[in-house]
């Protein structure tokens, strides 16, 4: 009986470190990705309406950040970080087989008649987000 328990107990020793290693790795890390948006009307991301226009977003494994642009006075075209708070949203990460060749957004419209961002995926990103509204 003696031998059957140091024996077990040396099999749960040589187990520990495989099973804390495997938990370790869970995830692979994730750039973080930057591109500019344009919201052609007001859009809700989670539980924030941003306002329709130009946004500087940059996205990582957990969060996106959603910085309005405005126009700077070098002309159109030109644009620079408005003095408005960065909107800070957390998602989901999907990954995804490859980097992605474009910025995309499915905008559906919901019940109430509100454009609601349901998944992003930015140009050269690695994963799609998607948002919990």
């Amino acid at each position: 009986m003696r031998k059957l328990l140091s024996f077990s107990f040396i099999i749960g020793l040589l187990f520990i470190p495989a099973a804390l290693a495997a938990q370790a790795h869970t995830t692979t890390p994730v750039k973080t990705t930057k591109d500019q948006v344009l919201f052609e009307t007001d859009v809700m991301v989670g539980t924030t309406l941003l306002k329709a226009g130009e946004y500087a977003v940059a996205g990582d494994a957990t969060q996106v950040t959603f910085t309005r642009l405005m126009e700077s006075t070098d002309g159109p075209g030109h644009w620079q970080l408005s003095k408005d708070k960065p909107v800070v949203i957390a998602i989901q990460a999907k990954a995804l087989p490859k980097k992605a060749e474009n910025t995309e957004m499915e905008i559906p419209v919901n019940a109430s008649g509100v454009h609601v961002l349901a998944t992003l995926c930015l140009r050269g990103s690695t994963v799609e987000y998607t948002f919990s509204n």
